[in-house]
Order: C-alpha cells, then structure tokens, then sequence
C-alpha cells in the first residue's frame, strides 16, 4: 500500500514537473485596466527548474517574486512592484499553446484594483542572454548590430536574417525593441516579422546601407569627442547602437548592471542604468549631401548632453554646437543659413521666450530636416556669433547659465 502511494506520488510530481516545463520561455504580459495599458510584464520561466521564475518590469528591473503555483495549464504569480513594494500584485494565466490570457489583482491596503492581462511566448529560455556582452563595449560605447545583419541582407536571404536577428541580437538586445517589435498587436509574431522584412529590406537599399556602414566611423568621431572635452568628468554610460527603430534617433535607459555577466556585483546604484542612443541610419538619407553631418550631429549630442535637462533655449545652442563639431570632424563646410530664413526663426523663438513654459514643438516641428528647423538655424548662426570672441574649448564649455544669457542677448538683438 505504502509503495503504491508513493508512486502515484511520484507520477505526480514527474507530470507536473512536465506541465511546468510546458510553461519554459520568456513571455510578455501586458495588463490592462478598462480597456487601457496598465503595465508590461517580461515573465522567464526556466525549462530545467521552472519554479525559478524571473519577473521583469519594460526597463529590465526585476521585481521582488512572493509566490509561484503551476495548476495545469494555469499560472498563478505574486510578485511586488518595485516602486510599491509593500503592496502585491496577483496575476493569475491561462496558457493555450504560445498565448496567455488571465487577470490581476493590486491588492493596496485600502482598495483593491482589478484588470485583465494577455500576452505571448516571445522566445526559448536558453536563448535569454539580456545584455550579455555589454562590458566589452563600455571602453568604446559602440554597439554595431548592423554590420551583421547588413552581410544577411547583401545575400538576398531573410530566412537567414531573421535566423541570425533570432539569435544574436533579440536574446541580448530585446528590451531596447519588444515596444517597437510586438506592441498591443493581437498577432504579435506576424507583426515582428513584418517590421523586420522592412529592416531587411531597407538594408538592401545602398543608400541606407553605406549610412550604416558608416556608423561605427562616425560612432568613434563623436565618442573621441566626448573625451576630449570631457574627459572622466562624466560619469554615466552611453551605449551609441545602430539597428532598427521607427525613429531616427531615440534613447531609453535600462537596468543593465545586474543583468549583463560580471556585472552582478556592481554595488554603484547610479549604475543600475545605463543609457541607450539607438539610431536607425536609414532615417538620415532625408537629409542628402548632409546625411553623414546629419548623423554626426545627433551622435555628438547624445554623447555630450545624455542625461541632461532639455529647455526649448539649451536645445538651441547645443543643436548649433554640436553641427559645429560634427563639420569639423568631418572637415566640411558647415551650411550658414540664410538672413530670410533667421529672422522668422528668430521670431519664433522670441514669442516662446516670452512664456512661463516654452515649448519645443515650435522650434522644432516634425517632417523638417536638422537645416530646415528654426531651432537648429538658430543655434548654427548663435555658435557663428560666439565664436567671434571665444575659442572653441571656450565655446564648448560654457555654464547653462552662461548659454542662456547670450542666447537672450542674440535674440533680442
């Protein structure tokens, strides 16, 4: 009798080790609270031990885990946010196949918030390597993802593309993409393998495909730039990365350090993040004869000012600043603008001086390129005007306070 119940014990426990290993990957839970996005959960089950769960937050941080249960073919979560973490969320899913669906609960001490929850299997856990490899670039600050994905594309391949897209860039590099890649989509995979068609296919266009060969260059450029004008003085880390993104140029921190091998120990909590520049190269091909200044431009500005407060007036005199630097490191003229192009640049500006919140928008309205936009002809003639009288280490470092009182001078002239 004694042997017979403990091996119908160990069936048990054998077929729910099975049922939890059906679980195994990494999957996006997005929840939602009357009909909007509440939260983006990154759930990593481990297939040899799947009570190991991992709960990420959008920006890589782990949340505090409380409880795990594995009923069939539902999975049931307490874990605490880590800007809340007295207060439990419950997530209770129910899996069919590569899907979820299932609801939350936010049990706060006074009320109770409900909402509903769905997501997908983005990926196999073992090939989950958040960040891997980042402490080899922190020396340069130069992640170049497209050189790779340019020689898949050269031999008219996607299958191959995606195959390498699959395992050497999403498993390291997936939380600089999930929000571009898979969204609120309600196909999510067929949606993924749109967008990277049209990578691929941009990458087989020469024009995009010389600008992202060119990255790492121009990369280096701004890098070098950086150092000498700043020396150790600076201490975050910034990450320049050529790959796909809607956007020409966006960055977006995360929580790298306890992520990435060797980086565990890190006891620096201004560390934790580190700051990404990611720029699609096809995005500068708008600006023609310009695009390589173009690029430059951007790549310099994030270097210089990453982490730094934006202000409609700063904007002006490092967008000027930087086009400055990024000419001569190219050894190009840079272009002047015209004396009828300032003047309602100028006017626009003076208008926004004039608020108690100035805006950006104005001096920077979408669809333009960098020598259209009033901001940039401003800052481009105000660094014209500086250099007059200042060198160019002078130039480069002047106070925000200093910037803003020449800059209320030059616009009132």
């Amino acid at each position: 009798m004694i042997s017979r119940l403990i091996l119908i014990a160990l069936l048990f426990f054998h077929f729910g080790v099975l049922e939890a290993a059906d679980w195994s990957g990494l999957w996006r839970i997005t929840r939602t609270h009357k009909d909007k996005v509440d939260g983006l959960h990154h759930v990593l089950i481990p297939k040899a031990n799947p009570e190991k769960i991992v709960v990420y937050d959008s920006d890589a941080r782990p949340m505090d885990l409380e409880s795990v249960a594995f009923e069939g073919e539902t999975l049931k979560l307490q874990f605490t946010l880590v800007a809340n973490k007295a207060v439990p969320l419950r997530l209770t899913l129910s899996r069919r196949e590569d899907r979820v669906e299932g609801d939350w609960v936010f049990g706060h001490v006074q009320y109770l918030v409900r909402g509903q929850a769905a997501g997908h299997r983005v990926m196999a856990a073992d090939l989950w390597k958040p960040f891997a490899g980042l402490a080899e670039h922190r020396q340069s600050g130069i992640i170049d993802i497209d050189s790779g994905l340019l020689a898949k594309a050269a031999s008219n391949d996607f299958d191959a593309f995606l195959q390498h897209w699959d395992t050497t860039v999403e498993p390291v590099y997936y939380f600089l993409f999930q929000d571009w890649l898979y969204g609120q989509a309600e196909k999510p995979s067929e949606q993924r393998r749109e967008k990277l068609r049209g990578h691929y296919e941009s990458l087989r266009q020469e024009g995009a495909a010389a600008m992202s060969r060119r990255f790492p260059e121009l990369a280096s450029k701004a890098v070098e730039e950086k150092r000498r004008r700043f020396g150790d003085q600076r201490s975050y880390n910034i990450y320049l990365i050529n790959a796909f993104a809607p956007e020409a140029f966006s960055s977006r921190d995360f929580w790298t350090r306890p992520l990435a091998p060797g980086d565990q120990n890190c006891d620096c909590k201004l560390d934790l993040y580190e700051q990404f520049a990611i720029v699609n190269p096809a995005g500068y091909e708008a600006h023609g004869d310009f695009a390589e200044l173009a690029l430059l431009k951007e790549l310099i500005e994030a270097v210089l000012w990453v982490g730094t407060a934006r202000s409609p007036f700063l904007e002006i005199f490092r967008d000027g600043l930087s086009s400055s630097l990024a000419a001569e490191a190219l050894d190009i003229p840079l272009p002047q603008p015209e004396a009828e192009a300032l003047e309602p640049a100028r006017e626009t500006a003076r208008t926004q001086l004039g608020r108690p919140r100035p805006e950006l928008s104005p001096l920077y309205p979408q669809a333009k390129t960098l020598w259209e936009t009033p901001g940039n002809l401003l800052g481009i003639d105000l660094i014209r005007r500086l250099r007059e009288t200042r060198s160019r280490e002078e130039t480069v470092r002047m106070k925000d306070p200093e910037v803003m009182s020449e800059l209320v001078k030059y616009l009132r002239e």
